[in-house]
């Protein structure tokens, strides 16, 4: 059962994968949100969590959570975005001129 959500955000750097933000941002979050969840739902497995139980689903309830999680995440994403590009106009024009010089992403 999903108690409460929010979004947090974190800026990767090139350097870092997905498994390192997840091992720095997991008991920031959980701290936060005072949680005492024994099972981590997540897209990877990552071994520094030895008491929690790190849960990769692959079908079923779980896999839709984390699926709707993702989604969340690239909308969340998304309106940030346009909210930037409201506030600062030149910045889409500017963005699409390059999308257009680079040519089209596969």
């Amino acid at each position: 059962m999903v108690v409460r959500a929010k979004s947090v955000e974190y800026k990767l750097k090139l350097s870092e994968s997905i498994e390192d933000v997840l091992e720095s941002a997991i008991p920031k979050i959980r701290h936060l949100y005072e949680s005492e969840s024994k099972e981590l739902i997540l897209p990877v497995p990552v071994d520094a969590f030895e008491s929690l139980k790190v849960t990769v689903p692959q079908k079923g309830d779980k896999k839709k959570l984390l699926d709707l999680s993702v989604r969340n995440a690239l909308l969340y994403k998304k309106q940030k975005l346009d909210q930037y590009e409201k506030l600062n106009p030149s910045h889409r024009s500017d963005r699409l001129m390059q999308q257009m010089k680079d040519g089209p992403s596969d």
